[in-house]
């Protein structure tokens, strides 16, 4: 399926990365191993763990999210704003906590 992709894709003039590109599993077995898929003459690598819009996802038996980070930048975007807030009155300080 990969090779009809890249191929349709040559013919379009699109240039796939096989760099930035991954695989990525989530099924009952994942430990076992894979071969390694081709796009064009490159190898696309397998990965644990897979970013998408800002998101980690992590493979394993069932698909896995991880928002630590994002949870993270939010905590860290309100404190920031909340130690501005020096002139602010009261009432707004305790909506930001």
């Amino acid at each position: 399926m990969l090779d009809l992709c890249y191929i349709a894709s040559f013919e379009l003039d699109i240039l796939f990365n096989a760099n930035k590109s991954s695989l990525f599993a989530v099924r009952k077995n994942c430990s076992v191993l894979v071969d390694r898929l081709k796009l064009g003459n490159d190898n696309v690598t397998w990965s644990d763990h897979l970013k998408y819009l800002g998101i980690t996802l992590k493979s394993g038996k069932r698909l896995q999210s991880d928002l630590d980070l994002c949870v993270r930048r939010f905590y860290t975007a309100v404190n920031s704003v909340y130690c501005n807030t020096h002139v602010a009155s009261e009432v707004s300080q305790l909506h930001l906590t």
